[in-house]
């Protein structure tokens, strides 16, 4: 089970992906000095009428978001040859990041709490709550040349567990997410698809290149959908891959993503997608997953 419940939300990687919530500069995209930053003022003057041009905020010590996500993930396991067993995941994670030190704009350190996470799956009458370490505590999440360290808020060493959870936040720490880099670095029109060029999909993955079963973006496109003074909401469609020794899983996802089109930071996040793949044993199903950002 505990392998299924990493494949099943999968999804999160939509949200990294979405580049919601991050900012600074990033691997093999344009640096933030060629791209437009914003102290808050409206974006829209820098593109044609029509048009939409997404800002970057510079990230400022004391600056506080919380993250809620929700994800589903129903899956038929094929335990043996003729054999499917159904199950049902959830997931509910509450974070809450706090920036403390920044350079140039950037967040260096931060301070991570968890006011709530859950992870249950539910396989015929069996019901099991995933244990969660990183529940109702706090890290302090920071980042020397290219290593993210990660200690609870007192300075004490965490399991590999809670590292692996609370350094979550680690495409926003030392440097940009480089989502919000490439979706800042164009001008979108109103209902054309663009794709991500294999150097922005490289981006995308650098941080979760050494992680071997780390989901990675495959292909990626994006389409604005709608937009006002305040917001542009685009519709995503993302190809991820998991691959290891044991195995491949595929996914498709598709998600509306809303960003403020001022700073470049995320407001709400809600996709759906399906899986499918031999991780050791045959697996398809589908989830959906739904994130809003407050600040």
């Amino acid at each position: 089970m505990k392998r299924l419940r990493s494949l099943a939300l999968l999804s999160g990687l939509v949200v990294a992906a979405a580049g919601c919530t991050k900012n600074g500069a990033a691997p093999g995209v344009a640096d933030l000095d060629t791209v437009a930053m914003s102290s808050g003022s409206a974006a829209a003057s820098a593109a044609p009428a029509g048009d939409v041009r997404i800002m970057i905020a510079p990230v400022k010590v004391g600056d506080r978001s919380t993250y809620t996500m929700d994800e589903t993930a129903t899956m038929k396991v094929e335990a043996r040859p003729g054999q499917a067993i159904e199950v049902e995941q959830t997931k509910h994670t509450v974070r809450v990041v706090e920036v403390v030190a920044v350079d140039g704009g950037v967040a260096t350190r931060a301070r991570v709490s968890f006011p709530a996470i859950s992870d249950t799956s539910t396989m015929g009458a069996e019901r099991k709550d995933a244990p969660q370490p990183a529940a109702g505590k706090t890290y302090l999440v920071w980042r020397e040349g290219t290593e993210l360290h990660v200690t609870h808020e007192d300075g004490s060493p965490v399991s590999p567990e809670e590292k692996k959870v609370a350094g979550g936040v680690g495409d926003e720490i030392g440097h940009a997410d480089p989502m919000t880099v490439i979706m800042a670095s164009k001008t979108w029109k109103p209902g054309i698809k663009v794709d991500l060029t294999p150097a922005e999909l490289d981006a995308l993955n650098a941080e979760k290149r050494a992680e071997d079963d780390a989901p990675k973006a495959q292909a990626v496109s994006l389409t604005l959908t709608r937009a006002d003074a305040t917001t542009a909401t685009f519709e995503m469609v993302a190809a991820i891959q998991l691959q290891n020794a044991k195995g491949v899983m595929r996914m498709v996802l598709t998600a509306a993503v809303t960003i403020e089109r001022a700073t470049g930071r995320g407001r709400e996040l809600s996709g759906s997608g399906s899986m499918s793949g031999n991780l050791g044993m045959p697996v398809t199903g589908t989830m959906t997953a739904k994130a809003t950002y407050t600040r």
